[in-house]
């Protein structure tokens, strides 16, 4: 599109690219316009920019991306342009404008399914919507909207104490509990934060037996329970002897028809998520995991959702997951 010429030509960096797409699709998913096509794309100019077209392309600048700091930030500017699209800001804005008061309401529908015709009329349209902008009341609305499309894939908790993170896996995995999903994985930093797990899950009606950490058997042992959460923290998931690893125990628990939920709680803390050599030889992936995950679509919804605390190492692992469906 000409839009790159524009505005210094796209940025290239073909895993960033994929990362800002997986995030992106996640709010389009869950926004109230799903149906449409979203395009995702990263400007080469360090002005700090991001806007959306008809059509469904949203355009960021490489200036703002590096002025994010965390997963949830990001999903905050690209929730936001999603919801200029999904109320239709950018056509409502031209319907007004006196410079394209030529244009008929049937092209400016055809323009919202066809970036095609948008292009053609780059030149008159880039200036109302690049140039002079939006009008305030719809930067406004475009920012509720955009909280609660990133408030649905379980962004802006925050990540202080007490802010409900617990609260909220244990809602997300009672939300299947009740569909007779039994079986779900919580993974966090420390044994000391499965009370706190148990707490959560008591307080929404769970029996705090519900958790049981993985912990409590040896590393060689068959859990002997079919239906549960199982409770593992990040340095025991990455523990091994010899040829028994925790990360084994755990898929052959989940078996291969899980359909529950992981989540990665605390995932500052997701240190390793890739495995590799290490002194003692390999060390297990906690990126593994997936092979429990069904095969469909864009199985990174079911595991984003589930996610408490994003940032840290969870962009690697989201890659991992942009490679697993590709």
């Amino acid at each position: 599109m000409e839009v790159f010429s524009r505005f210094g030509g796209a940025y290239d960096d073909p895993k960033l690219l994929r990362y800002i797409n997986l995030v992106g699709q996640a709010v389009a998913d869950v926004s109230n316009r799903p149906d449409i096509e979203y395009h995702f794309a990263i400007l080469n100019t360090e002005s700090p920019n991001a806007f959306a077209t008809p059509g469904g392309y949203v355009f960021v600048s490489i200036g703002l991306l590096r002025m994010v700091e965390n997963e949830a930030q990001l999903a905050g500017v690209l929730a936001h342009e999603v919801a200029h699209i999904s109320q239709k800001h950018a056509l409502q804005t031209l319907g007004r404008s006196r410079s394209l008061q030529g244009l008929s309401a049937l092209t400016l529908t055809v323009m919202d399914k066809n970036p095609g015709l948008f292009d053609k009329l780059i030149d008159e349209v880039s200036n109302v919507l690049f140039t002079k902008g939006l009008d305030k009341n719809l930067e406004f609305e475009a920012d509720r909207y955009g909280r609660e499309f990133a408030y649905r894939m379980g962004y802006f908790l925050g990540d202080g104490t007490g802010a409900g993170k617990g609260r909220q896996v244990a809602s997300v995995i009672l939300d299947r509990w009740v569909r007779g999903e039994r079986r779900h994985i919580w993974i966090s930093k420390n044994e000391a934060l499965l009370e706190d797990a148990r707490r959560d899950w008591a307080a929404i009606g769970g029996l705090p037996a519900d958790i049981q950490p993985l912990s409590s058997w040896k590393i060689d042992q068959e859990l002997p329970f079919r239906d549960g959460i199982v409770f593992v923290t990040y340095p025991t998931l990455r523990s091994q002897r010899q040829d028994a690893t925790r990360l084994k125990q755990l898929l052959d628990w989940a078996d291969t028809d899980f359909d529950g939920v992981i989540a990665f709680d605390e995932s500052h803390e997701m240190g390793g998520v890739a495995g590799g050599e290490g002194a003692r030889g390999a060390k297990p992936g906690v990126e593994r995991l997936l092979e429990i995950l069904p095969t469909r679509p864009f199985a990174a919804l079911e595991l984003g959702f589930a996610i408490a605390q994003p940032g840290g190492a969870l962009g690697e692992l989201r890659l991992l997951l942009v490679e697993r469906a590709a």
